[in-house]
């Protein structure tokens, strides 16, 4: 399954693609963000930024679950609708895979918005 780490993990892959930065490693960037005071997204819908904060969040027991995660309404509509039972690994994998092409669909059409405002 996957554990809290993983989960932070994932959070911070996603929220470098959302940020379009590399996330500091050491110093007040990286304590920000394990302190859970990461900057907001741009371009990224509040629900998928809320969801990539709960997956930052400093208190591992606080970070959502494998089986939550895949149970998201972000997610959900784009996973097969076989029950999920314990989240396995195909599973889980499903669900990373899905939350990073939703992201990145949201970044796109942000980009788009903004390409497009720019010629105006």
């Amino acid at each position: 399954g996957l554990y809290s780490a993983d989960v932070f993990s994932l959070g911070a892959c996603l929220y470098e693609l959302g940020s379009h930065e590399r996330l500091a490693g050491h110093g007040d960037g990286y304590a920000r963000l394990r302190n859970g005071l990461a900057s907001p997204l741009p371009g990224v819908s509040s629900e998928m930024a809320h969801l990539i904060t709960a997956m930052l969040h400093p208190q591992p027991s606080n970070r959502p679950t494998a089986e939550q995660l895949v149970r998201h309404p972000l997610l959900s509509p784009h996973l097969s609708p076989e029950p999920v039972r314990g989240v396995a690994g195909v599973a889980a994998v499903e669900a990373m895979e899905k939350m990073i092409l939703v992201l990145k669909e949201e970044l796109a059409l942000a980009t788009s918005k903004l390409t497009q405002s720019e010629r105006r």
